[in-house]
């Protein structure tokens, strides 16, 4: 998959949503099969045209398919399958079968354990009554005096 679909449609690769539609329009109505009938190039050149504006069409992906990686033999890899290629390589950053990964894990957990105790640490201080009078009637609490 190269960057082809921009000329499929006929439009810059910095062309507008607005302007992508408007080719489409014009392109798939000059090749649409009704209009082109007994034409088997017709059908093929509609359903290309359908293709790209199906991608183009879609600002989303339309954003992953400007990001495709061209290689210098020609072809192309998009990024999520660079990002495949990359986990079966060097295994993802979670990977426990690799020594650093479980290093560094386990590392960036005790810090997270440590912001979410002293957290804890905070709040209960928060909460600890000082010279306080609690009185409970019917499941409601009433705390009576302040905290200091």
């Amino acid at each position: 998959m190269s960057h082809e679909l921009y000329a499929v449609l006929g439009v810059s690769k910095d062309a507008s949503q607005d302007e992508v539609k408007k080719a489409y329009r014009d392109a798939a109505l000059k090749w649409h099969p009704d209009r082109n009938q007994d034409s088997h190039e017709a059908e093929e050149k509609f359903k290309t045209i359908s293709d790209a504006y199906e991608t183009l069409g879609d600002p989303d992906k339309r954003r992953l398919y400007d990001m495709t990686i061209e290689l210098p033999n020609g072809t192309n890899i998009d990024p999520e399958e660079a990002g495949r290629l990359f986990s079966a390589v060097f295994g993802s950053y979670m990977d426990d079968a690799i020594p650093i990964f479980r290093k560094y894990a386990s590392a960036y957990q005790r810090v997270q354990d440590t912001k979410l105790e002293k957290k804890r640490k905070k709040s209960r201080k928060k909460r600890e009554p000082r010279g306080e009078i609690v009185l409970e009637q019917g499941g409601r609490k009433l705390r009576i005096g302040r905290r200091k």
